[in-house]
């Protein structure tokens, strides 16, 4: 039995169950006796990274309360995720899974404004947090008193701040003194994030490589063992298992990428599902990869479509928050766009 990616005769108990789209994103579609332990592990470290570290693909994990290998809900708190105060003060948001509810749910980052107020003699500083985490207020205020070197004022002073905030969670400000004249004002604000544009250095390469991973492992699973001798089958073998861009030139003729490098919207709208067909277009056999909303592509299989002439059309739905995966038959073409 021969791996489909090192090309190597082993036996039968080196191979393991091979999941097409990662798992970490919910790829519930599973091939076997194909990938051999090896290359299954080593692609895997070097290869779905791509994919499941994409920044937008991370967040959708979160949301979506994907665990990865260690079983574990990866938590996003990205520099993707900003907001404003009334005042077009910039404040920093962060996405946490909330495990009761489900989702992930913002939270402002506390922080301090700057510079200080001079009032009546008092330096007030004024702080912003969230509604949700009125809690940590009274330790960060005897930290700030502890920097200063100063005496924290009374206990029961900081248990009424923090009570009014929780009953003021609207952006009321209250204020706090010490003997020192040192003041301190608490103003909450209630997350609202604006998801802003990606950073432009995402890998193509390296996306390219994934989609072609997974191009590639369905074509052998869908045409049969015979693909890895078809030219274009072994331009995506190599380019799959050589770190190096050697076979870059060669795939950029055969693989069409888009992923979307600005999201504005709602978390919803990110989508929550995969796809992948293996169709007819004109004289070629295209297979079209679709990865949440993010990551879209057409790689071409082949050439010579006539070489597969018992080959019926095929594709996969995953929904990656449940795990359920459809294969079916299918009829139609696509353009080489994938549309």
């Amino acid at each position: 039995m021969k791996c489909i990616f090192c090309n190597i005769e082993k036996p039968e108990d080196q191979f393991s169950t091979e999941h097409v789209f990662p798992m970490a994103i919910g790829g519930s579609f599973k091939i076997e006796k194909s990938v051999c332990r090896d290359c299954n592990s080593e692609l895997g470290q070097r290869i779905d990274p791509a994919i499941t570290d994409h920044p937008l693909i991370r967040l959708i994990r979160s949301h979506l309360g994907l665990v990865g290998q260690k079983g574990n809900i990866r938590p996003f708190i990205g520099e993707l995720v900003e907001s404003s105060t009334d005042n077009k003060e910039d404040i920093k948001v962060k996405l946490t899974y909330d495990k009761r509810e489900g989702g992930l749910h913002p939270r402002v980052v506390p922080k301090e404004c700057a510079p200080p107020t001079t009032n009546d003699g008092a330096e007030w500083r004024t702080f912003i947090y969230d509604p949700e985490d009125v809690g940590s207020i009274e330790s960060r205020i005897r930290s700030f008193y502890e920097k200063e070197g100063l005496p924290a004022p009374p206990p029961e002073d900081i248990s009424h701040l923090c009570e009014y905030l929780r009953e003021h969670p609207d952006g009321v400000e209250c204020l706090l003194t010490s003997d020192r004249k040192i003041g301190f004002r608490g103003r909450m604000v209630k997350a609202e994030p604006n998801l802003v544009a990606l950073s432009e250095d995402i890998d193509a390469v390296h996306c390219k490589r994934a989609v072609a991973k997974i191009a590639y492992e369905l074509a052998c699973e869908w045409l049969g063992r015979d693909y890895m001798e078809d030219p274009c089958g072994e331009t995506l073998r190599r380019f799959v298992i050589e770190p190096s861009s050697a076979c870059e030139d060669a795939v950029n003729s055969i693989i069409s990428l888009r992923h979307i490098p600005v999201f504005d919207g709602p978390l919803s709208a990110l989508g929550s599902s995969h796809m992948a067909r293996i169709c007819y277009s004109g004289n070629d056999l295209v297979c079209v990869i679709k990865i949440f909303n993010v990551i879209e592509a057409c790689i071409t299989l082949t050439h010579n479509r006539s070489a597969y002439q018992v080959f019926i059309p095929r594709r996969v739905d995953i929904d990656a928050k449940t795990g359920k995966c459809l294969a079916t038959p299918l009829q139609g073409v696509v353009s080489r766009s994938g549309n």
